[in-house]
């Protein structure tokens, strides 16, 4: 199983780049593992960038 990283999971959740989107969707199709870590780092991005 791939892991992903805090960027491909951000695109997932922000769906603001169409093209990026699109790639993260293909390389989490088949499944995947997220860390601790980039879901703690994800929230970070998504708060201080974000404003959510």
């Amino acid at each position: 199983m791939r892991a992903i990283d805090t960027n491909v999971l951000v695109r997932l959740l922000a769906r603001d780049d169409p093209r990026q989107l699109a790639s993260a969707e293909a390389f989490v199709q088949a499944g995947a593992w997220v860390s601790l870590l980039v879901l703690m780092e994800t929230v970070w991005v998504l708060d201080s960038v974000y404003e959510l």
